[in-house]
């Protein structure tokens, strides 16, 4: 299949079309939230917030990578699908009141109101994820278009605008309810069960603790960087992610998208040619994304984040940079669980996350925002390498094999 009638087949797909639309809702809704709080809040309280913020992301990112991904690479029945649930209601409810707990004895509230809510914020993000590539597309769609239009009309509200704190537990509450009503609408039982589960749990952990080592790792570096750094280190990183929310979220959707679609390309023996062209399609989004985010008179990304232009000015650059190489980076990652390459991830993830952690944290320390995004560059542009290497010496060898 050629570039041009791939992107065809990928722009005439239903499941496409959802998925690009309920993750630029998705984006949006971020995008205002972060903004909003960058706003109104001083440094000190953005570097709290970014703090909080990637607590969130961590329990997203855990519970994704421990039941909607390994369950999506194996195309599952309705069945399965309502089970997921279920599994996701066990993990996200145990994740999220030992960070609500953490929240509460560092004295981050942002921190405890990602816990509190996490039950209800992981069961939406599972049901948008399984509603856009299996079956329901438009379900996707509504609800987080329903979700960015009940927040926007929030920040119409002069007590919620102003207040950071107010408008990150609005957010989070619309986030909840979201998960709450989608659940129930699937007719999917979310209560806990911790008994057969789809993902056996020995595998899920395995999966939770590869997340941790590779895209954790970020989140991690933020928590250390929170505990040891300038509070202006985390806001300018947290500014400038809030600049790059579309390209950010697409890289955390782009996983779950691209592994049953590369899962049924190694079926019919396509696997490099599709992940060269799903590479492409990404880079002919995100680039001129990028661009046009650079381009902007500082007048108005000022105006966007307020005090927190001063110290994110500096990094957007880089950390646009480094966004691009994380999305490029998301294609080989797919590849390896839809080749069923577990153990191999985890060795590699385990071998690159120290490296990555020292490199952000160290040199944000010493030297602020611009050495923390700088470290960041360096172990994105390690990271990918890594993972193109592995996948297509992967490839090469399920060809081999089969030919």
């Amino acid at each position: 299949m050629g570039l041009i009638d791939f992107l065809r087949r990928v722009v005439t797909h239903a499941p496409a079309h959802s998925a690009v639309l309920s993750t630029g809702f998705a984006s949006l809704s971020g995008l205002l939230l972060s903004l909003g709080v960058a706003r109104a809040a001083s440094i000190t309280e953005m570097g709290a917030f970014a703090v909080g913020f990637a607590g969130y992301a961590l329990l997203l990112g855990l519970t994704q990578a421990m039941v909607a991904e390994p369950l999506a690479a194996r195309l599952p029945d309705p069945l399965q699908q309502g089970a997921g649930a279920r599994q996701i209601s066990s993990a996200a409810g145990l994740l999220g009141l030992l960070m609500a707990l953490l929240g509460l004895l560092t004295g981050n509230d942002y921190l405890a109101i990602a816990g509190i809510a996490a039950h209800g914020v992981c069961l939406a993000n599972y049901t948008k994820n399984i509603t856009a590539v299996f079956g329901r597309p438009a379900f996707a769609v509504v609800q987080e278009l329903a979700r960015l239009l009940l927040f926007a009309g929030a920040l119409a509200i002069p007590p919620v605008r102003e207040s950071p704190l107010l408008l990150y537990g609005v957010w989070f509450s619309l986030y909840t309810a979201a998960g709450y009503v989608s659940t129930l609408l699937l007719r999917f039982d979310a209560r806990p069960r911790w008994r057969r589960p789809p993902v056996r749990w020995g595998e899920s952990l395995s999966y939770g603790a590869e997340f941790l080592l590779g895209s954790g790792t970020t989140q991690i570096s933020t928590f250390g960087l929170g505990a040891w750094a300038r509070p202006s280190v985390n806001a300018g990183l947290r500014g400038v992610g809030t600049l790059l929310g579309p390209v950010l979220t697409l890289t955390v959707s782009g996983r779950v998208l691209l592994i049953p679609f590369l899962s049924r390309s190694r079926a019919e023996q396509d696997s490099r040619g599709a992940a060269w062209r799903s590479t492409v399609a990404l880079l002919a989004v995100s680039v001129p994304a990028v661009l046009v985010i650079n381009a902007l008179p500082d007048a108005v990304l000022e105006l966007a984040l307020g005090d927190t232009w001063e110290v994110a000015a500096a990094i957007l650059p880089i950390m646009s940079v480094e966004a691009v190489l994380a999305l490029v980076s998301t294609v080989p990652f797919a590849g390896h669980r839809s080749e069923g390459a577990h153990r191999r991830t985890v060795l590699l993830r385990a071998v690159v996350a120290p490296f990555r952690v020292a490199v952000i944290v160290l040199p944000g320390i010493w030297w602020g925002p611009v050495g923390a995004a700088t470290g960041t560059l360096v172990a994105t542009v390690a990271t990918t390498v890594l993972w193109w290497g592995s996948y297509l010496q992967l490839t090469r060898r399920h060809e081999g094999l089969t030919s």
